[in-house]
């Protein structure tokens, strides 16, 4: 026996109207709003991983150090050579403020390397801290302005940025102890002098 459709008048034939289909366009729109943020916040903090990770192969591994040094001229980066968080491919910049004397006993709390500001182009032989703690630059607030020049204080996401010791371990650090430093006039680039304070 052939099916055939029912037309009774009163008969309710089964479907989804349009306010349940937007009802649920809204429910699934909100599921993605939540999602969206975690992911790029789990992103970010891979790419903090992983500038740390790169931070400490470029510190250690010679053959990365040398195609940086004939890259320089080019602007040519190997990957492990930049901040994967950097918008212009900054690099890493070796801490020659303290001397070699001062680190020998000293290794765990000075730094080695820090992350290149974004406009890169910084030149290690003429990073000078003194310039950050001058009394006309303290009244001013420029401190932290100075640094931003030479250092990527806040790159990563939460304002943080990774800095290498001498000993190989890697801290990263937020810009709120770095203004502290400042405020303190104290030189966190010298011997001894850039461990971050614990929190209780």
């Amino acid at each position: 026996m052939g099916a055939t459709l029912d037309i009774r008048p009163g008969r309710v034939i089964g479907g989804v109207t349009l306010v349940e289909a937007l009802l649920c366009f809204a429910i699934i729109g909100v599921f993605i709003g939540l999602a969206l943020p975690a992911i790029q916040r789990a992103r970010a903090r891979t790419r903090t991983t992983e500038c740390a990770s790169n931070l400490r192969q470029y510190h250690t591994n010679k053959r990365y150090r040398s195609v940086r040094a004939r890259a320089d001229q080019q602007r040519i980066f190997a990957p492990i050579d930049s901040c994967p968080s950097s918008l212009t491919e900054a690099s890493y910049i070796r801490n020659l403020v303290p001397r070699q004397s001062d680190i020998k006993n000293n290794t765990s709390t000075t730094i080695a390397f820090f992350e290149e500001a974004e406009m890169g182009n910084v030149i290690a032989e003429e990073v000078d801290p003194e310039e950050w703690y001058t009394d006309q630059v303290r009244a001013d607030g420029l401190g932290i302005s100075l640094v931003s020049q030479t250092i990527g204080v806040d790159r990563h996401l939460g304002e943080l940025a990774n800095y290498l010791y001498h000993d190989g371990h890697i801290s990263t650090i937020h810009v709120q102890i770095v203004r502290g430093w400042l405020n303190r006039r104290h030189n966190f680039l010298d011997a001894g002098s850039g461990l971050p304070p614990f929190r209780k």
